[in-house]
């Protein structure tokens, strides 16, 4: 059996996996589909660092983006209820 190679996706694709993501594919589906369509690149260090900082940024937007829900959540419990007269 064939050893499995690392690269990152550059593209959602389907039952593999999301842009940005770290997956094993076969040699011969990297080799002859995904790096030929610019779908995936090769696992570097440099590559595993973009990776990780794109992932802090998606983890800190996502934590921004609910301490702002919960603020709007807050405002609008201490308003109450909307009347339109």
């Amino acid at each position: 059996m064939a050893k499995r190679v690392k690269l990152v996706l550059r593209e959602d694709i389907y039952k593999l996996g999301k842009n940005g993501d770290l997956v094993e594919v076969a040699p011969g589906y990297a080799r002859n589909y995904l790096y030929p369509k610019g779908l995936a690149v090769p696992v570097t260090p440099g590559v595993m660092k973009q990776v990780e900082r794109r992932r802090e940024e998606e983890r800190q937007r996502k934590i921004d983006e609910r301490n702002k829900a919960e603020s709007t959540k807050t405002a609008l419990a201490t308003i109450g209820l909307l009347r339109v007269p």
